[in-house]
């Protein structure tokens, strides 16, 4: 989480400066809306899945664990090249 919020931080006055004060704002409104809603429904799944951590949780559905892995694998190997 603090590296999310730190690199947020720092890429929001780029953000702005590229999309102008009105559009960066409401753009800025939007993320913060879906992240909250985003974080809501992990803590009902967690609360479903019986467990508190992330891992869990994806691993509990086979469909989760394997989009967790696609986007490592994907993540992994495009900050090698």
């Amino acid at each position: 989480m603090n590296s999310i919020i730190g690199s947020g931080v720092i890429g929001a006055a780029f953000a702005i400066r590229e999309c102008g004060v009105a559009l960066g704002i409401a753009t800025l409104l939007v993320v913060a809306v879906l992240t909250d809603r985003s974080l809501v429904l992990l803590v009902k799944s967690g609360n479903l899945a019986g467990t508190k951590t992330y891992q869990v949780i994806c691993t509990s559905t086979h469909f989760g664990f394997l989009i967790v892995i696609i986007f490592n694998f994907v993540f992994y190997k495009r900050h090698r090249t």
